[in-house]
């Protein structure tokens, strides 16, 4: 059946046998070879949508924690200069931040990098 089949291809595309087998291997290599791209893809998706997540739930403790300690200063200051105090400390902390954030970013960014090339290096072989 499959040679009846490869035989009308042959006729149907006036090549020889040997070119439609050529191309025939040519095309599935192409398609292994995509599928082992896809597959590697998945996996880097997957470690990023659980380092997405992980950071998510971090920021969302981190905001809850700041939400407190903010809460807890407001109210225990004084109510006449809360105000000024609290938006020279958004101001501070604001430029305090400013020139640290892009040497953390880089950092973060390295660490990042290294986790990824070292989950995708293949095992070591035995000599």
């Amino acid at each position: 059946m499959d040679y009846q089949r490869f035989k009308e291809q042959v006729k149907a595309q006036k090549v020889s046998e040997s070119h439609l087998v050529r191309e025939a291997i040519r095309r599935y290599l192409d398609y292994a070879e995509k599928q082992t791209l896809d597959s590697g893809e998945t996996k880097v998706e997957r470690r990023l949508k659980r380092m997405e997540d992980r950071l998510a739930s971090l920021l969302a403790r981190l905001g809850v924690d700041i939400g407190i300690v903010y809460q807890f200063l407001w109210h225990q200051s004084d109510p006449e200069t809360r105000s000024q105090l609290f938006n020279k400390c958004y101001k501070d902390s604001k430029n305090r931040l400013a020139g640290k954030l892009d040497k953390i970013e880089t950092e973060f960014k390295e660490l990042i990098k290294e986790a990824v090339l070292a989950e995708d290096k293949p095992a070591a072989t035995p000599e």
